[in-house]
């Protein structure tokens, strides 16, 4: 597959174990009395996702080529990145915002790794 249909699935990967998970998270972590709409929050979901993905996938790799710094350097940045997308449209507070954005990316990053290893697997032979 080409790195533009990678990116794409990525993408979607990405969106489909974040949104669910970020709305999941929101009602245990956040107090009721204090919450957003669900709407807002998938949409907060969406933005985050769809802002720093593209990043990552192009503009980064033309600055680290190493995986693992890559992967670390990425992975820190769309939390940072998140978070505060995160705190400026549904305000849970810099704390639940890095906590949401890192269980988020840690659950994409895991998941994704998993699909794309068994992608490869079964595109190799």
């Amino acid at each position: 597959m080409s790195y533009e249909t990678n990116f794409l699935l990525a993408l979607i990967i990405s969106l489909a174990i974040e949104i669910p998970l970020l709305v999941i998270l929101y009602r245990i972590i956040i107090p009721a009395t204090r919450r957003s709409s669900s709407g807002s929050v998938i949409f907060t979901g969406f933005v985050a996702t769809t802002t720093t993905l593209p990043y990552l996938w192009f503009i980064l790799p033309c600055f680290i080529r190493t995986r693992f710094p890559y992967l670390v350097l990425s992975e820190i940045l769309a939390i940072l990145v998140e978070a505060l997308l995160i705190e400026g449209i549904i305000r849970p507070g810099i704390f639940r915002s890095l906590l949401l954005a890192g269980l988020c990316n840690l659950a994409s990053l895991i998941l994704g790794a998993i699909f794309f290893d068994n992608i490869s697997l079964l595109s190799s032979g």
